[in-house]
């Protein structure tokens, strides 16, 4: 029987007996990040249908889930995902952001707004949530406040980075390093 189908049926019998195996759960898991990391987030995707099928309540599979979707640029179904994630696990500062860069993906910049000031309401140092609520505020027509989360993010944004460079760009377009212009 093909690894696939024989891995799926394993998943579905667990899932059916009500029980929860940790480690195939976690071997799972490691094989869909095996894939993504080689590029084929289309495998992870089915990997990690299996992985809620058998864990319908872990977070880390949801995530994971959700970056497969992204990285195969679908956003809405990626969306869903981190909506599943954050319910299992509402203080994932890694999920409030994707779900952010998911909203403003899809044209939505207060909600990714939003997502972003819970990312950083749990960490304040999250230099890529600052970077992209920045984003979101531009496209929200919010120069202002685009020009006070750059001058934040500058603190935590690696100089030399493309962000960086992207920071610096829009921050003299927005007038600068004056909080006040």
């Amino acid at each position: 029987m093909p690894r696939t189908s024989s891995l799926l049926l394993a998943c579905l019998a667990l899932a059916c007996a009500g029980g929860r195996d940790d480690a195939e759960l976690a071997r799972v898991i490691a094989i869909a990040r095996a894939e993504l990391d080689a590029g084929d987030a289309r495998a992870a995707l089915e990997t990690l249908g299996r992985a809620v099928l058998l864990a319908p309540d872990s977070a880390e599979a949801w995530r994971l889930r959700a970056h497969a979707f992204a990285c195969l640029d679908e956003p809405e179904p990626g969306l869903a995902a981190l909506d599943r994630a954050l319910a299992l696990d509402p203080n994932d500062v890694w999920t409030h952001y994707a779900r952010g860069v998911a909203l403003k993906r899809l044209g939505r910049p207060l909600e990714a707004i939003a997502s972003f000031d819970r990312a950083l309401a749990l960490d304040r140092t999250h230099a890529k949530a600052w970077v992209h609520r920045a984003h979101a505020r531009l496209e929200a027509g919010d120069g202002a406040g685009a020009r006070a989360d750059l001058l934040a993010a500058r603190r935590f944004v690696p100089e030399g980075s493309e962000d960086r460079e992207w920071l610096e760009r829009t921050l003299a377009g927005l007038g600068g390093d004056s909080p006040t212009r």
